[in-house]
């Protein structure tokens, strides 16, 4: 099922967004607060962040459950890469 594009995916399914979320939220460390508690508190929209959270936990970023941003996501993600870091840095074209 995961390898079919566009596949509906149900509750028994591994790629099932709750199911996804579910594994996210088992893998948040003790004491780390919920994406939603992160997001309300920086006055952002909860599932977005939770969205944002998700795709770095999935990537393996670093400290993926204090990401609120896009930008954070990348560099959560290329935390353990500082070459990358380097080179997709904003100013790295100047």
């Amino acid at each position: 099922m995961c390898a079919t594009p566009y596949a509906v995916l149900g509750p028994d399914d591994c790629d099932f967004y709750d199911n996804r979320m579910a594994r996210m939220e088992a893998a948040r460390p003790a004491g780390a607060a919920d994406a939603w508690t992160v997001a309300v508190r920086a006055g952002l929209d909860p599932a977005k962040v939770a969205d944002l959270q998700l795709e770095a936990f999935e990537a393996e970023g670093h400290e993926w459950w204090l990401v609120t941003s896009d930008a954070e996501v990348i560099e959560s993600v290329l935390y353990n890469y500082p070459e990358e870091r380097v080179a997709n840095a904003p100013d790295a074209g100047d």
